[in-house]
């Protein structure tokens, strides 16, 4: 009966663990994805400075939950989203409207795919 019970907690503590990691994911992912469309936007109206400050938030935050998340998830996965904050950041500071544009594109982009990947689906699971 011991057996039992502890199947049964694990397989409840394997079922939470998966839910957070999704719940935390979709968090994040959202998160990013909400920051990029705001700093696209500061961009097209020219306010770099508004821009580069939404982006080092949105990269504090990712920074933040990229501890949590690196424990469940493919850090080559995670490390692609780190690397298209840091393109985002250089072309603000370079003051190119066009590239910061396409930059904040590739990161709500690079957001998706993250959020995509490690969805629990039938198509990731087989």
């Amino acid at each position: 009966m011991k057996r039992t019970w502890f199947a049964v907690l694990f397989l409840a503590f394997a079922a939470a663990l998966g839910v957070y990691e999704q719940v935390s994911l979709r968090s994040a992912c959202s998160a990013v994805e909400s920051a990029a469309d705001v700093v696209e936007q500061a961009v097209e109206d020219g306010d770099f400075e508004r821009a580069a400050q939404l982006c080092a938030q949105a990269q504090a935050a990712w920074d933040r939950e990229y501890v949590r998340l690196s424990m469940l998830i493919n850090h080559a996965v995670l490390d692609a989203e780190k690397t298209h904050f840091r393109v985002l950041s250089d072309t603000l500071r370079t003051g190119d409207a066009e590239e910061a544009v396409e930059a904040a594109r590739e990161l709500r982009a690079g957001a998706r795919l993250t959020r995509e990947s490690a969805s629990v689906t039938p198509g990731n699971i087989f």
